[in-house]
């Protein structure tokens, strides 16, 4: 069911440190709570979680693959366990052990990536994971996660902990995020949420595009369209009532994501559509190109998801209609 949030825009918060924080207070209370890192403490938050709880947690060291059959061992044996390292690191190098070793056993590991899409700024294609939603959606029992903002990264985080029937894939991004959320927000399963509401044509985003998303919506009122926008926090599972809720109020709707539109939220949306209700759904993310070595504002321009190309395609979108 599509869920209604007051916006409440502040400052920007790195999601990094809200993982070191929300991992420290569930910690405290728990002894079963864990963080395995392969060498990227400093990105995911584990340096800052290791400062304050050295002997929880653990470095296998640049090995995806090991940190993955670490932590799915460490998970079934009873221990709640979260690891982190880069988005693309993790889905594409340790793929098989998330589907064997994680997936397969049920293991309840909750995998926090860093470094998510287009966040990566100036370390190079290498590092951008424009693909690990669309694996991540392929692994059977595994669900996938997109939070909207610093808020919900705590909140997902607060779920994953008491959710025990398989592995997780929570997606941040290395940047800071915009506070958009209601301190008083909490976590969903399975989540969308209506940011704000329209009539003519409906974004529905994922993590950073979210941002993206309300700016070019804000533009567009201006001119007179008016534009309703939807955080896809739950990527799998899809709340499927809430995007027929959304084809419903509008005429029309876009999917916005720093990922491929191969595989990503475009193609999860369209196959809900097709078979419960047909609405014209126009897909805004990476066209089949690898990314480029740019900050992220650049990587933006390269991939045409900045604020004017969402706005341009909302325009055409209706000029269609």
């Amino acid at each position: 069911m599509l869920k209604r949030v007051f916006i409440d825009k502040r400052e920007k918060v790195m999601p990094r440190d809200v993982v070191a924080q929300t991992l420290y207070e569930l910690a405290k209370s728990d002894p079963r709570v864990v963080m395995v890192d392969a060498d990227l403490a400093k990105t995911t938050g584990g340096a800052a979680f290791a400062s304050k709880m050295p002997d929880r947690h653990i470095n296998v060291g640049i090995a995806e693959q090991s940190l993955v059959g670490v932590s799915a061992g460490m998970a079934l044996s009873g221990l709640k366990v979260f690891a982190g390292t880069f988005s693309g690191f993790l889905t594409r190098r340790g793929c098989d052990q998330l589907t064997v070793s994680a997936a397969f056993n049920r293991a309840p590991v909750k995998f926090i990536t860093s470094y998510s899409g287009l966040s990566q700024g100036l370390n190079g294609p290498t590092h951008i994971s424009y693909e690990d939603i669309a694996i991540t959606r392929s692994i059977p029992k595994m669900l996938s996660l997109a939070p909207a903002d610093p808020i919900e990264v705590r909140e997902m985080i607060k779920w994953a902990y008491n959710y025990d029937e398989g592995p997780v894939y929570i997606r941040i991004p290395r940047g800071p995020m915009l506070k958009i959320l209601p301190e008083d927000y909490k976590y969903d399963h399975p989540s969308v949420l209506l940011l704000r509401e329209g009539k003519d044509v409906g974004i529905i985003a994922i993590g950073m595009m979210v941002e993206i998303a309300l700016e070019a919506a804000e533009k567009l009122e201006k001119e007179g369209i008016s534009v309703s926008v939807a955080s896809m926090s739950s990527v799998k599972p899809t709340d499927e009532e809430a995007i027929l809720e959304l084809a419903e109020m509008n005429k029309i709707l876009i999917t916005l994501e720093d990922h491929s539109i191969y595989g990503g939220i475009g193609e999860a949306v369209a196959s809900i559509l097709s078979e419960k209700k047909p609405t014209r759904v126009m897909r805004m993310g990476m066209r089949d190109i690898f990314g480029v070595t740019l900050p992220f504002e650049g990587q933006l321009v390269h991939a045409g998801l900045t604020v004017d190309d969402v706005v341009n395609q909302v325009k055409s979108a209706l000029e269609r209609v």
